[in-house]
C-alpha cells in the first residue's frame, strides 16, 4: 500500500526506522512475558483469579517499568546509535520517525502483551477477533487517507490509531471475561521516572566518539532511573532493597539503616 500511494524508497525508509524499535522493545516485552505468563496460568489454576490478579498487576508494572524507560532512552542514544547500525541516506528519516516508531510498537505491545491476556486467560478468544478485524479495517481506511497527506508518518499514526482502537475495545470488552487490573499510581510513578530520566539525559551535552557517548548516556540513563524508581518507591523497591541487603550483607548493620 505504501509503494503503492508513494514509492519504493518509501518502503525501505518506513522498514528501517520501524525494525530497530520494534526489534529492541519487542525482545524486552517478549522476555518478560515469557518469564511471568506460564506463572500466571498456574496461579490463576492452583489459587484462583484474585491472586492471579495480583501476579498480573506485578507483571504490568515490570512490563512498563522496562518498557517506557528503554523507548525513551532509545530516543536519547538513537543519534550516536543509528549511524553505527544503518546507512547515511537513512539515519536522518529515521531519526525523525523514531517518537512515531517509538509510539506504535509501544501500543503494539501493550496490547499483544497485556490487554489481550483477558481473552487468553477467560479462554475466550471469540470475542477478540472481532475488534481486530475492526482495527485492521481502521488501519486500512486510515492509511489510504493519511498516507498522501502525511507521507510515511501516515503509516505511523494509522497503526497507532487501530492500536489504540484495540486497546480501548480490548481492556473494554476484556472486562466481562477477565477484569485486568490497571495499577494506575504505578503507572503514573513509572512515566515519571521515565520522563524525568529522559530530561536529565536531554541536558547533558557528551562530544566523544559515538559508542563513548553512547554508552555514557545508558550508563548515566540506568543511574538515574535506578535512583527514581527507589525515590518513588516503583514496586515497592525500597522494600526489597531492604530484603537484599539483609540477605547478602547480614553483617552491614549500617547499610539496612542507610536503604530504611
Amino acid at each position: 500500500l505504501l509503494a503503492e500511494l508513494l514509492d519504493l524508497k518509501a518502503v525501505g525508509q518506513f522498514a528501517i526506522a520501524y525494525n530497530l524499535p520494534n526489534q529492541i522493545l519487542m525482545i524486552l516485552a517478549s522476555s518478560i512475558n515469557l518469564a511471568a505468563y506460564p506463572s500466571i496460568i498456574k496461579i490463576l489454576e492452583t489459587q484462583g483469579e484474585f491472586a492471579a490478579k495480583q501476579k498480573l498487576e506485578n507483571y504490568l508494572i515490570l512490563l512498563l517499568a522496562v518498557l517506557l524507560p528503554a523507548l525513551l532512552g532509545l530516543q536519547v542514544i538513537a543519534v550516536d546509535l543509528y549511524p553505527l547500525l544503518m546507512g547515511k541516506e537513512f539515519v536522518a528519516i529515521s531519526l525523525e520517525l523514531l517518537p512515531l516508531a517509538n509510539l506504535t510498537v509501544f501500543l503494539f505491545i501493550l496490547y499483544v502483551f497485556y490487554v489481550s491476556l483477558a481473552f487468553q486467560l477467560a479462554k475466550s478468544i471469540k470475542p477478540s477477533l472481532g475488534l481486530v478485524a475492526a482495527a485492521a479495517l481502521l488501519s486500512l481506511v486510515a492509511n489510504i487517507g493519511l498516507i498522501p497527506s502525511f507521507n510515511i508518518e501516515g503509516v505511523f499514526i494509522a497503526n497507532s490509531l487501530a492500536y489504540v482502537l484495540c486497546l480501548i475495545g480490548g481492556y473494554m470488552i476484556g472486562t466481562r471475561y477477565f477484569p485486568l487490573p490497571l495499577p494506575l499510581i504505578d503507572i503514573l510513578k513509572i512515566l515519571l521516572a521515565s520522563t524525568l530520566m529522559y530530561l536529565i539525559l536531554q541536558m547533558f551535552s557528551i562530544e566523544f566518539m559515538p559508542v563513548v557517548n553512547m554508552l555514557i548516556k545508558i550508563v548515566l540513563g540506568v543511574l538515574c532511573y535506578g535512583f527514581l524508581v527507589y525515590l518513588f518507591n516503583i514496586a515497592q523497591a525500597r522494600q526489597k532493597l531492604r530484603i537484599m541487603m539483609a540477605h547478602y550483607l547480614p553483617r552491614c548493620k549500617y547499610l539496612g539503616h542507610l536503604f530504611s
